[in-house]
């Protein structure tokens, strides 16, 4: 299993999409063209890459689908695009409840491809109800595997849909260790960058549950490990968990100003690469005055009263921790 979980899933699903339109379609499937729908499918369904121009996200996907076929109006086109619209039912897009809605799912999809283009055979029924049932099989599994007793997030709504995530062990420790052996160990580089790969692992199924329920608003607000930029090969281990557009958009990382100067130019990299980051406001940004390098940063975020907001400039995106 790959630890991208939004990239594994989105491409599990577009694969299966992929094939399911093979089998149904026979030879008068048009790859080209599938993936032009695919493409803007998934920018709505799971990236919300598109603007908003219809209510909710049936009536937002059949827009920006409808242009497809406008542009490439023919029976193959229709064909496709009527797939498609049916696929909503297995990609929770659509009410759809496997038990009871299979058959009659099948044989409505039966009843498009003789339809459309006059394709009939009594096999393919049973063979597509085994194509269905693995796939609902295999996406139970995928969701299922994501559970552990061992840690949890703890996330606290500091503004707006935006939660602090903080990673939390229900692992029990000897009590011969006393709290601050516990502390110092768990706070040390190595266990600290590995507890990072978790959290963000963890979070990703968050979000991944998130744009399964068409839920694209809240924003994530982690603790960096400014350890790990020192480490190339282990830093990029932790960035490829998120690196998809769904969580590069949702997940920000927490650095102070001090740290942020310290390791400017690495940072400054990794921003231009898609990722987002939030200042912790501290005494060396007070010296410093550098109100401008604000806008690279997602969020401003307040620890203490004595960093006052009209001296940062009355910034909107300040959030108090």
């Amino acid at each position: 299993m790959s630890k991208n979980v939004v990239k594994e899933y989105v491409d599990f699903t577009t694969d299966s999409f992929f094939m399911f339109s093979k089998k149904i379609m026979g030879k008068y499937f048009d790859k080209e063209l599938f993936l032009q729908y695919m493409d803007t499918y998934v920018s709505v369904r799971y990236y919300d890459q598109l603007d908003k121009v219809k209510s909710n996200l049936e009536a937002n996907l059949n827009y920006y689908l409808d242009q497809i076929y406008v542009k490439n109006k023919s029976v193959i086109s229709k064909f496709m695009l009527e797939l498609v619209k049916m696929y909503y039912y297995l990609d929770g897009v659509k009410k759809f409840d496997f038990n009871k809605d299979l058959k009659p799912y099948v044989d409505e999809i039966c009843e498009i491809r003789n339809e459309k283009v006059g394709i009939k055979d009594k096999e393919f029924a049973l063979d597509f109800k085994k194509l269905l049932s693995d796939m609902y099989d295999r996406r139970v599994k995928f969701i299922d595997s994501f559970d552990t007793n061992d840690f949890y997030l703890d996330m606290v709504d500091v503004k707006d849909n935006r939660y602090y995530v903080s990673i939390k062990t229900n692992v029990s420790i000897p009590r011969l260790y006393s709290t601050y052996a516990i502390n110092k160990v768990w706070n040390s580089d190595i266990i600290s960058e590995n507890t990072l790969n978790i959290e963000l692992f963890l979070l990703s199924q968050v979000i991944l549950r998130d744009i399964i329920d068409g839920k694209f608003s809240d924003n994530y607000l982690v603790d960096f490990k400014v350890s790990l930029l020192s480490k190339k090969e282990k830093l990029r281990r932790t960035i490829d968990i998120i690196r998809n557009d769904v969580c590069l958009g949702t997940i920000s990382f927490n650095i102070t100003y001090h740290d942020f100067v310290s390791n400017r130019d690495v940072i400054l990299n990794l921003i231009h690469s898609g990722i987002s980051f939030n200042v912790i406001v501290d005494d060396d940004f007070l010296k410093d005055k550098s109100y401008g390098m604000l806008d690279i940063f997602k969020y401003i975020i307040i620890t203490d009263s004595k960093y006052k907001v009209g001296r940062i400039g009355g910034k909107k995106n300040i959030v108090f921790m």
